[in-house]
């Protein structure tokens, strides 16, 4: 068994549970599984990105491709002023006091967390009429009451119209608003890495 990851760290997208004082339980658990693979007897190779030339070196029995996702980029005007939430744990020294977050999914709010938790005013901004729509139950109710007690301001069934130098702008109850920040972030889904396994099922088959 050879496990060939890309980077300098095991762990990929689930690392940032390291700088998420609310994710302690999820940091372990990744390091537990961290911990078995090295100590599982499997060859590991970092930074080491597979390709057709290592496949033919190795030629393996069968390849288990593993490559996760990226962020979705929608295309909302100046959304190159922002950064993807999940990107906010390692720079968080670039933020400015007032912080909106576009996309109210678990993510979105759990960044936030995170965020105000460190002192920042934010801001959720959701299309739906429901936060973290995709969870359930008691765990909603827990993060929506912790949501309220780091004071975050809750905006739904809003959709964000542009990222200004001045704030967001969204679109409510149809009327446009502008929302004052200092720092905007997003989190509106992931996208799988298909490009990266076309390429190396393509270099399987030449």
């Amino acid at each position: 068994m050879i496990l060939c990851e890309k980077t300098d760290r095991l762990g990929g997208t689930i690392n940032f549970t390291d700088k998420d004082e609310d994710k302690a339980d999820l940091m372990n658990a990744k390091n537990v599984i961290i911990r078995d693979a090295v100590n599982s007897g499997a060859e590991i190779r970092m930074n080491t990105e597979v390709d057709k030339a290592l496949i033919d070196e190795i030629r393996p029995d069968a390849i288990i491709i593993a490559v996760g996702a990226h962020p979705f980029v929608p295309p909302i005007p100046g959304i190159e002023k922002a950064i993807n939430a999940l990107y906010a744990y390692d720079r968080m020294d670039e933020l400015g006091r007032e912080v909106v977050i576009v996309g109210g999914g678990l993510v979105g709010c759990e960044v936030g967390l995170h965020i105000a938790n460190h002192g920042y005013n934010v801001t959720v901004v959701e299309m739906l009429p429901m936060m973290a729509n995709e969870t359930f139950g008691y765990y909603r109710n827990a993060l929506l009451t912790e949501m309220d007690n780091r004071n975050m301001k809750q905006i739904l069934q809003a959709k964000c119209l542009e990222f200004t130098d001045e704030g967001v702008r969204i679109e409510k109850d149809g009327k446009e608003y502008l929302i004052p920040a200092d720092s905007f972030c997003f989190s509106m889904g992931m996208r799988s890495n298909d490009d990266i396994v076309n390429t190396l099922k393509e270099g399987i088959l030449t």
